[in-house]
């Protein structure tokens, strides 16, 4: 009431499990930005509020819960249901990531959460990429990789380069370097490794494609990019002066 920007508004389909069914309360979670939802049936729903997406359907209750307040310290939720019953729900935080990620599948909701400083931080980053990998999606895991800069590192590199490939289909890692420099420039190790992948796939074309990265400046310029170029070409190396020191040169 009374503010200036518009609401947030989103539509979902409610998931009654009887047609007779219908909600009776409703609390939001700031603290994990969902809805909880109780019904006649004594069922518990749980929305995603960003997206209005189900997370959780499952019938708690014998009978009603018809009143339910906000549980703030936890995040959850303090229920009465028709015959007195005092219940306290809430979201468990050290499975709720594996739930969302692994029983419902949805990594995008599951990098959202980890957005926001919820289950786990970088380590929960890490087993999502690590997940999608398992599961053959080496596009969306590198997709994934691109856009968290913690995952930008010499082990998502390394894990890109142990998949194994159709003769007919571009390497993981290749396609890794192409998303990379589709959304802006390579950091150091990047640089590095994307070089001594072009001196391995084009020996005698190098030289106009990574002159062409370095006019871009989508490389990063250092001092173990001119290590990989000189063996190859030390002149070519000594040319990018960008590269070098006036001593290394």
């Amino acid at each position: 009431v009374g503010a200036t920007s518009a609401p947030h508004k989103v539509k979902s389909e409610i998931p009654f499990l009887n047609s007779h069914d219908f909600i009776t309360c409703m609390v939001p979670s700031i603290k994990y930005l969902c809805l909880y939802a109780f019904t006649q049936l004594g069922f518990i729903l749980i929305f995603d509020i960003p997206t209005g997406k189900c997370l959780f359907n499952a019938q708690v209750s014998k009978t009603a819960i018809f009143l339910a307040v906000p549980d703030v310290e936890s995040g959850g939720v303090l229920t009465v249901n028709q015959e007195g019953q005092i219940t306290c729900f809430n979201i468990d935080k050290k499975n709720f990531f594996n739930y969302i990620t692994g029983i419902i599948e949805d990594m995008e909701l599951g990098e959202d959460f980890v957005k926001l400083g919820f289950f786990g931080g970088n380590k929960a980053l890490q087993k999502i990429f690590d997940l999608l990998l398992r599961q053959g999606n080496f596009i969306d895991a590198a997709k994934f990789a691109a856009k968290c800069p913690t995952l930008r590192n010499g082990q998502t590199i390394a894990a890109f380069k142990k998949v194994s490939f159709q003769f007919n289909q571009s390497a993981p890692d290749l396609q890794y370097y192409q998303l990379l420099l589709e959304q802006g420039s390579l950091n150091k190790l990047e640089s590095v490794e994307l070089c001594r992948r072009i001196l391995q796939c084009q020996p005698d074309t190098y030289k106009k494609t990574i002159e062409q990265l370095l006019k871009e400046d989508k490389l990063e310029k250092s001092e173990e990019l001119v290590g990989v170029l000189a063996p190859f070409d030390i002149n070519f190396a000594s040319i990018n002066q960008n590269l070098l020191s006036s001593a290394d040169i």
